[in-house]
């Protein structure tokens, strides 16, 4: 997971983490461990959130929560 990326197009949406958490429905504090993780333990349901709340094309999608491994 590309998490400058995530962290990027969330503040570009005018959102800080602690806002942006509550508006996903995840906790504060797991939403702080899972990106201090490299972002590898968000659920499906919570990238779909993510997606959303951040108006994510697909490819954007792709490009944060998918590895280059797992894009070959």
């Amino acid at each position: 997971m590309n998490v400058q990326a995530l962290k990027r197009k969330i503040l570009d949406c005018g959102y800080n983490i602690v806002e942006f958490s509550d508006k996903v429905s995840i906790d504060r504090s797991t939403f702080y461990r899972r990106l201090e993780k490299d972002g590898n333990s968000f659920t499906i349901e919570e990238a779909l959130r993510i997606k959303d709340v951040l108006s994510l094309t697909d490819a954007e999608a792709y490009s944060i929560f998918l590895s280059e491994k797992s894009q070959k």
